[in-house]
């Protein structure tokens, strides 16, 4: 069976395995809001390399019920959502 990784443990992965050292840094002088800016690029990679469109990934495929606003999902399971907490969550440890 393949091992998906939960938000936290992407988090781990890329800042300890992943990330060159000017990456992070490139990373951590971001402001928070400008994160959305690595949405199309480092975010479809993130999901694609984590398998978050797997429909087998516990994390974001399996029991994933769409939350639709406005015609938008906003589900914290949608494999944007996903990904977008990984980009915030790096950056947020980056900050300490």
């Amino acid at each position: 069976m393949e091992e998906f990784k939960s938000t936290e443990q992407i988090i781990e992965d890329l800042l300890l395995y992943q990330l060159s050292e000017s990456d992070k840094n490139q990373l951590k002088g971001m402001t928070e809001k400008d994160l959305i800016v690595l949405h199309h690029n480092f975010g479809q990679w993130i999901r694609n390399h984590y398998k978050l469109w797997d429909m087998n990934n516990p994390y974001t495929g399996l029991n994933y019920e769409p939350v639709i606003i406005e015609g938008v999902d906003c589900s914290e399971k949608h494999p944007d959502a996903v990904s977008m907490a990984v980009i915030e969550g790096m950056w947020k440890k980056l900050q300490t």
